[in-house]
């Protein structure tokens, strides 16, 4: 709809036109789209465009930069977006990957164009970045972070071809405007597949709630680089409060950011210093702390997220109440928002007989 510029005017009109498409995607039925126009004919169109944060040309653009999760130049970390900061154009989160001063300097026009417009944490853009032409400022970053490439590529940018190291501007928005415009394209043209982990990184990015858990480790303290067996209990309690509640994932390897961390800290605390080591030893924590006769409730899954192997545990509802035993004291955890929070025991006597009647 942003492309098409549809409620730039008659906005009731069209309101109660699309009200009723919603309804028939809502009864899983395709709507007409025929009398709408979408206003992509070229990547040129895109290059064209000047970046205002207010226009809805430019949201979808947004939108679509935004959805790909941008990854830091720095360290290929998730690039933390506020749409309260977003709503201004001037907000450090944009950032002009050619910086307009430099090319003012450089007396080269279209400076503010749609397509020289990335994502950055503000930080970065401040003090970091300023107005150095790419070449130099790409070439600091390849020095902190070896796969530059995999951030860049994730604002539709790569090192070869996009006249990073020469400063060609033209190059680059040809280059750029290139990419996006297809990806717009197939997604207008519903011609896009998604990925097969499409629904694990659904889950991930949607963030904590009551049904999703992300747990940077199994049990390797970031803080003090060394085991801590209390996080194992976390584990064990987050996947209690699944079976008590209505089920959920738990995610391993995943900060709360987001961000994939992958196993490799945990497995390297382990005898058996692999996946297989890791499975065995999230076992025997479920063991340790829940039981052993949950295994029919809980799948373990090992998939690639952000070219990392993190752990999926799926866990389903339990026909009966389950708890947790640590330090000689037995606890019954349940679901609440994000997080997992004990029950008295009369609140406990009370839940069990509204959750598990008939």
């Amino acid at each position: 709809m942003s492309l098409s510029y549809r409620y730039s005017s008659s906005t009731e009109t069209r309101l109660a036109q699309d009200i009723r498409r919603i309804d028939l995607i809502l009864k899983n039925k395709r709507p007409d789209y025929r009398d709408i126009n979408v206003y992509l004919d070229s990547p040129q169109s895109l290059v064209d465009t000047n970046f205002s944060a207010g226009n809805s040309y430019c949201k979808a653009v947004l939108c679509l930069l935004a959805y790909q999760e941008p990854k830091d130049f720095q360290d290929n970390g998730k690039i933390i977006l506020d749409n309260s900061w977003l709503k201004i154009a001037s907000s450090k989160n944009y950032h002009h990957f050619f910086p307009k001063k430099y090319l003012k300097d450089e007396e080269i026009p279209n400076g503010n164009s749609l397509v020289n417009i990335t994502f950055v944490s503000d930080c970065l853009n401040k003090k970091i970045i300023g107005a150095r032409a790419p070449s130099s400022y790409i070439d600091d970053f390849k020095d902190e972070n070896s796969n530059i490439n995999k951030a860049l590529n994730s604002h539709f940018i790569d090192l070869s071809g996009f006249g990073i190291e020469s400063d060609d501007y033209n190059i680059f928005l040809e280059a750029r405007s290139k990419l996006i415009f297809n990806e717009l394209r197939a997604r207008i043209d519903l011609s896009r597949k998604e990925p097969a982990s499409d629904e694990v990184r659904e889950l991930i990015t949607a963030g904590e709630s009551e049904r999703v858990e992300l747990k940077s480790t199994l049990r390797y303290d970031l803080q003090t680089k060394c085991v801590n067996k209390k996080l194992e209990y976390v584990i064990a309690k987050t996947i209690a409060a699944f079976l008590n509640s209505e089920g959920g994932d738990l995610f391993i390897g995943i900060d709360d950011n987001q961000n994939a961390l992958g196993l490799s800290d945990d497995i390297g605390t382990l005898k058996k210093k692999s996946v297989d080591g890791f499975e065995l030893q999230l076992t025997e924590v479920i063991k340790k702390y829940i039981g052993g006769s949950h295994s029919t409730h809980i799948k373990v899954m090992f998939p690639v997220y952000d070219d990392v192997q993190i752990c999926r545990i799926q866990v389903a509802k339990s026909g009966k109440p389950v708890f947790t035993k640590f330090e000689g004291k037995e606890d019954f955890f349940v679901r609440s928002g994000c997080s997992s929070q004990p029950l008295s025991r009369e609140e406990q006597s009370t839940y069990e007989k509204e959750h598990w009647s008939g």
